[in-house]
């Protein structure tokens, strides 16, 4: 896309930044995740190149970004971090989150772990270890992942961690049933309905909760040494040596990854017809998998290979409220209620239904809910500079960095051909 393009969305960007901050420090949740990613930060060029290694976000149960921020090792501290979001949940007199999913940092072998005490307002939060992060760790241990039973293992491990719900996997399979009886299958075996399952139809329409720790460990350590000396055909063996010294090590989580029992992690989101039966669509609020997700996209939300800071700010800012956006929309479509709006700013939005309302006496957008008051709270670039003490470009320096920012992208891809 030509510089100039960019250059025009970018300051239309800076004119919505009050409104897209107060937009995403409006966005709570119960059920938190938290993980960084260090690839956007290798994008941010000009005078804080090479200054910050992490970008942190925070989601919630629905996908949502709570907030997003960019920091350096050497402020190893969230403190700041943690501080501005209690703070949000308190002024707003919402209660606080009940879970907080985490890729590391979930327990400590010497008092309370890292974000129990960095959140140490929100008494009575459970921090879990993310299962699918537990699982890579254990992996580890595994020769290849080309190996031709590390699917295998794999599929063993997890359901060592986890068990269905049979009363749902019996209406599954009822269902499924009546579905091959319409596709003219004449009384078709209960292993033969099983084996049409899909993994999909399984996630969608079962629920599915930890085996507890005990059975866990116990499953864990059968599994290992069930395959300890499985080898492919030419003798490989699949598990390393290093595979019980690993396990060793990371037993201990076994209690971080079990769900908490007071707390349902499913939501019914909808119904599907299947056969002749009505099913549910659940939801599931557990694990940081829709934080990967959502770092997948977050690289391209900034264009090219560099921006400055204002550059990267505004893009940021603007990805991320696009993306709450679309997760509030999809989580409103599966019941089949999305309004699917075609903007995304937020000042267009409430005027529309102003407007709508004083004319039609109807709202346009029935889900919109204006956002409160922007708080405190320092997001993207902001973290990084308040750290250091320093501020982002304000009023007539906004429009010079801007174009500076492009001028050293266009030398830089002059350079590049």
């Amino acid at each position: 896309m030509p510089s100039g393009f960019l250059a025009s969305y970018v300051r239309d960007a800076w004119g919505r930044l009050p409104e897209m901050k107060a937009s995403i420090t409006s966005t709570f949740g119960t059920v938190l995740k938290i993980d960084a990613t260090k690839k956007v930060c290798k994008k941010l060029q000009g005078e804080t190149a090479n200054s910050a290694s992490w970008c942190i976000n925070i989601g919630n149960e629905n996908g949502e970004i709570l907030l997003s921020i960019t920091t350096s090792e050497a402020c190893p501290t969230l403190k700041d971090m943690a501080n501005g979001l209690m703070d949000r949940y308190q002024k707003a007199g919402k209660e606080p989150p009940k879970v907080l999913y985490t890729d590391r940092d979930c327990c400590s072998m010497f008092g309370p772990s890292k974000f129990a005490v960095l959140f140490n307002r929100w008494e009575g939060i459970e921090v879990r270890l993310d299962i699918w992060h537990f699982m890579r760790r254990l992996a580890l241990g595994c020769a290849t992942e080309s190996h031709p039973l590390y699917g295998t293992f794999m599929a063993r491990l997890s359901h060592c961690i986890f068990e269905w719900d049979k009363a749902d996997v019996d209406a599954l399979a009822h269902a499924k049933k009546s579905e091959m009886v319409k596709m003219c299958f004449s009384n078709p075996s209960e292993s033969a309905v099983h084996k049409a399952i899909t993994r999909e139809e399984l996630a969608r329409h079962c629920r599915r909760r930890t085996r507890g720790a005990v059975k866990t460990k116990e499953a864990v350590e059968e599994l290992i040494l069930s395959m300890s000396g499985a080898t492919d055909s030419l003798g490989v063996c699949l598990l390393k040596e290093e595979m019980k010294t690993i396990w060793e090590e990371q037993k201990r989580h076994v209690a971080c990854i079990q769900d908490v029992s007071e707390i349902s992690l499913y939501t019914i989101t909808g119904h599907v017809t299947k056969g002749t039966e009505m099913l549910p669509v659940f939801r599931c609020a557990g694990g940081s998998t829709s934080l990967e997700n959502f770092h997948l996209h977050l690289a391209r939300f900034i264009p090219g290979t560099a921006a400055n800071s204002v550059n990267f700010q505004a893009y940021l800012l603007d990805g991320v409220t696009r993306w709450n956006a679309a997760r509030a929309d999809a989580a409103i479509d599966v019941l089949g209620n999305a309004f699917g709006f075609r903007t995304f700013d937020t000042r267009l939005q409430n005027k529309l239904n102003e407007l709508s309302q004083e004319v039609h006496q109807k709202v346009i957008f029935p889900h919109y809910v204006k956002p409160g008051k922007s708080t405190d709270e320092k997001i993207g670039i902001e973290y990084l500079l308040h750290q250091s003490g320093l501020i982002l470009p304000q009023d007539e320096e906004i429009n010079s960095q801007i174009d500076e920012g492009f001028e050293e992208f266009d030398d830089l891809m002059c350079e590049e051909k």
